[in-house]
């Protein structure tokens, strides 16, 4: 029998750890200066939430969408065969994530019900260490299905940038890759993404920009990312 906990986050973790059995190792040793500044776009209530379970050994991600609303997860499950990752939040709020691309979400303003990747693309292909160039090689195409329109669109994403940064976080400080991609809906509009690789282990920190018309000015921060262990 599982006791009743005081908030929903502390009852999401129970339920969580139960389920996962995914140990996680930072990448990189994070100064004091960037425990204070991290997740510069959640509010002080996410951070103090986040402060309490990040040293829960388990891997970690924060989203925030358009409309400020701020969830954390936790990883649940990876579905090896698909590079799937499924992670589950407070108040039920689940999301999956393939490689760079967010594949399902539920309980967000405006949901991705299911999709498909057509093009691994550039990004995902440099994820998975099957390339060594992120400015080189095919556009991503990704299939996807609105739950409210019922009807498939497809994003066609092809990198515009990339560059070297500095950059701090509860997951990792130093020097990472940024990735700037522009993606086209239907071949009519325009969405924009940026994406944050630590470029030794190739793992992805962080992803902020339109992930679909409906779900704009995204935020997915890696607070713990996933080691060889979810990998294998």
């Amino acid at each position: 029998m599982t006791r009743k906990k005081k908030n929903g986050w502390t009852s999401i973790i129970g339920i969580t750890l139960l389920i996962s059995g995914c140990q996680i190792n930072n990448i990189g040793l994070v100064s004091d200066a960037a425990r204070a500044t991290f997740l510069e776009d959640f509010t002080p209530a996410t951070k103090r939430k986040l402060s309490k379970i990040h040293e829960l050994t388990y891997a970690q991600l924060a989203v925030r969408w358009s409309d400020r609303q701020e969830v954390l997860f936790l990883l649940a499950s990876r579905n090896k065969s698909l590079d799937e990752f499924s992670w589950i939040g407070g108040s039920g709020v689940k999301l999956s994530t393939q490689g760079p691309f967010v594949a399902t979400t539920q309980g967000f303003a405006s949901d991705i019900e299911t999709s498909e990747v057509v093009e691994k693309g550039a990004i995902h292909a440099y994820l998975l260490r099957e390339t060594d160039s992120l400015e080189a090689g095919k556009p991503s195409v990704q299939r996807i299905r609105n739950a409210k329109q019922q009807n498939w669109i497809q994003l066609v994403g092809g990198v515009t940038r990339v560059q070297l940064v500095y950059y701090q976080s509860l997951a990792f400080t130093g020097v990472v890759q940024e990735v700037r991609e522009t993606v086209r809906v239907d071949g009519l509009s325009t969405l924009k993404r940026t994406y944050w690789i630590e470029p030794k282990t190739r793992s992805l920190l962080r992803i902020q920009g339109d992930l679909t018309e409906d779900l704009r000015n995204v935020v997915l921060v890696w607070t713990r990312v996933p080691d060889q262990q979810d990998l294998n």
